[in-house]
């Protein structure tokens, strides 16, 4: 079918397997010339905030595979992901380091810490065998990993167990601390359009957004407009788009999110429960029910 697309899942057993078929002679990395290095960068909100930026990560990576006269044959960066909750299917760059090292086109995989290739034990001791069996090796900038031994194979391995701990305590309090602010009426996250943080961390009105807000909510309640409607209207007075949208021409899609979202009418909602927030609303309760109605209408016509 024209347009259609098939996911294709990037099974570590199954490339396991493959290897397990070639011959010797077909494993064979020796090459001429210096150890050939992939340096790998991944990054979350989290370690963005903690200092751990991709271009950090990348500087040291550079300079440990330059220590060790390797030459850097490429680069891949992976932004906004979660060693944790991300599996190896979602994060194509971490993929593409992989399936270079399986095809003979590098011999080293360096990461800033082992942490950043993964934080969940099963799926760290799956690369590292994946690499190994490739007769590859895999590097850690910060990390002295040794898989050779029974000794350094122990202390990669409690490296990750480590990691994969620390990733579940860092979830279970940002869980807590999640709810805990949402109970006190504050946003979670990136501030929707049309709101701004004051110096206590807590939402004001953006008083160049605000009125866009404003008059969406009242354009839809007449009935009248679509959200392509307003997202065009929009446009043309030349707002754009915040928070996790980015900074980006409004799309029926990012005005019908704006449309849905309670947080306007002074509501903080947190899985599925909605509390009174500490924020100003922009709209009123019942302009945002009015709202709804129509969207709900449109839907059952």
């Amino acid at each position: 079918m024209a347009g259609s697309r098939t996911k294709t899942r990037f099974d570590l057993e199954r490339r396991l397997r493959d290897l397990s078929c070639k011959k010797p002679d077909q494993r064979n990395r020796e090459v001429p010339g210096r150890p050939r290095a992939i340096i790998y960068a991944r990054v979350s909100r989290v370690d963005q905030v903690d200092g751990l930026s991709l271009d950090a990560q990348i500087d040291r990576c550079r300079e440990f595979a330059q220590s060790k006269n390797w030459e850097i044959v490429d680069e891949l960066i992976e932004p906004g992901k979660s060693a944790f909750r991300e599996d190896i299917d979602n994060r194509p760059a971490l993929q593409q380091g992989l399936c270079k090292i399986i095809d003979g086109d590098a011999d080293v995989l360096v990461g800033y810490s082992l942490d950043r290739l993964s934080r969940r034990m099963s799926v760290t001791v799956k690369i590292i065998e994946l690499v190994a069996r490739c007769g590859a090796n895999l590097a850690s900038a910060t990390e002295n990993l040794d898989y050779s031994t029974p000794e350094g194979r122990l202390f990669t391995y409690m490296i990750a167990i480590f990691s994969e701990y620390f990733s579940a305590a860092i979830a279970k309090h940002t869980t807590k601390v999640k709810l805990q602010r949402a109970i006190m009426g504050l946003h979670n996250g990136s501030l929707p359009f049309g709101y701004q943080r004051n110096s206590d961390g807590v939402a004001i009105p953006n008083a160049d957004e605000a009125p866009a807000v404003i008059e969406a909510f009242e354009s839809y309640a007449t009935g009248m407009f679509s959200d392509r409607d307003i997202a065009t209207h929009l446009n043309q007075k030349g707002y754009r788009t915040s928070g996790h949208w980015g900074h980006n021409a409004f799309s029926k899609d990012t005005v019908s999110a704006m449309l849905r979202n309670s947080f306007y009418a002074g509501i903080v909602k947190h899985k599925g429960q909605e509390y009174p927030g500490q924020h100003e609303p922009l709209i009123s309760e019942e302009l945002f029910r009015r709202v709804q109605k129509v969207r709900k209408s449109r839907r059952t016509r």
